[in-house]
C-alpha cells in the first residue's frame, strides 16, 4: 500500500463522541445509532441536565442578598476608618480629645444669663457636636459618663505617683485637662508638676493660715514689740517719779 492510501485511510477514520470508539466513519455512525439511539433511528437518547429548584432558590437569595448589601452601602456611604460604630460606649483618642475640647470652649458658657443655662445644655451640644464632625452618635449621658472616667483615671494616677517607692503611671489627657482646670475650680487636687514628681497643692484651712501668720514673724516685729514694751515701762516709770516729786514740794511749801 502507497503512502497516500495509507493516508487517505488514516484520514477516513472517525471516533464515537459517546464512547470514543474509532473506526471507519460509516461504521461508526451505525455504532452510534445501534449502541447510543433508540430502535435505530434518529431519535438519540439525550442526557437531559435539570436544574435543581432549591439551588435555583438559593441563588436567587443570594443574588437578592448581595444586591441588598450593595444598595446599604451606596447609601451609608464611605465609613470613617479609626471611629467606634454608632451608640458603642467605647472611646477612642479622637472622639476624647473632641469631648474634652468641646469642654473647655463651652465651660465658660454655662450658668444663668449665658448660652447653656444648665450643664445638662452642654453636654447635648458636645454630642451634637461629635455626630456633626465624627459621625459618630454618642448620647449626653454617655459624654458626661466618659468625662467623669476620665477625671477618676487622673486622681488614680495622682495618687499612685505620690506615694514613694511606686511606679510613676502617666495622666492621660494631661494637657486637655490642664486647661480645663485653670477654669473649673471642682478639679480637686490641683496637679504642680515639676521636672521630676508630681505635688499635691491643697487649700490651706484657717487654722493653717493662722500658723502659717505666725510662722512668718520676722525677728525685726519681735524686736519691734519688746522696744515698745519698754518705752512703756519708762513712761510709767517716769510719771511715778514726778507725782512723788510733786508731794515732796507740796510738803516743803507748808
Amino acid at each position: 500500500m502507497s503512502c497516500f492510501a495509507d493516508n487517505n485511510e488514516f484520514a477516513s477514520l472517525s471516533t464515537c463522541g459517546e464512547c470514543g470508539l474509532m473506526g471507519p466513519l460509516d461504521k461508526v455512525e451505525q455504532h452510534y445509532l445501534d449502541s447510543h439511539c433508540v430502535d435505530g433511528n434518529d431519535s438519540c437518547n439525550e442526557i437531559e441536565y435539570t436544574e435543581d429548584p432549591q439551588l435555583e432558590d438559593t441563588e436567587e437569595c443570594e443574588t437578592e442578598n448581595i444586591t441588598s448589601l450593595d444598595e446599604k452601602n451606596l447609601i451609608a456611604g464611605p465609613t470613617n476608618r479609626g471611629h467606634k460604630s454608632d451608640g458603642n460606649n467605647e472611646w477612642c483618642e479622637a472622639e476624647t480629645r473632641l469631648l474634652l475640647d468641646k469642654y473647655e470652649s463651652y465651660l465658660k458658657h454655662v450658668g444663668p444669663m449665658k448660652k447653656f443655662k444648665r450643664k445638662k445644655d452642654m453636654w447635648q451640644q458636645i454630642s451634637k457636636d461629635i455626630k456633626t464632625i465624627l459621625n459618630i452618635t454618642k448620647t449626653p449621658t454617655q459624654c458626661e459618663n466618659r468625662y467623669k472616667t476620665i477625671l477618676k483615671r487622673k486622681k488614680k494616677a495622682v495618687d499612685n505617683n505620690n506615694q514613694t517607692g511606686r511606679n510613676r503611671v502617666p495622666v492621660e489627657y494631661e494637657a486637655e485637662l490642664a486647661k480645663i482646670a485653670a477654669l473649673d475650680d471642682s478639679i480637686e487636687p490641683e496637679v504642680l508638676r515639676d521636672s521630676r514628681n508630681v505635688k499635691t497643692a491643697e487649700k490651706p484651712g484657717n487654722d493653717q493660715k493662722s500658723l502659717k501668720r505666725k510662722r512668718e514673724k520676722s525677728v525685726q516685729e519681735v524686736l519691734m514689740d519688746i522696744s515698745k514694751q519698754k518705752e512703756e515701762a519708762r513712761e510709767r516709770r517716769h510719771k511715778e517719779k514726778m507725782k512723788m516729786l510733786e508731794k515732796f514740794l507740796e510738803q516743803q511749801n507748808k
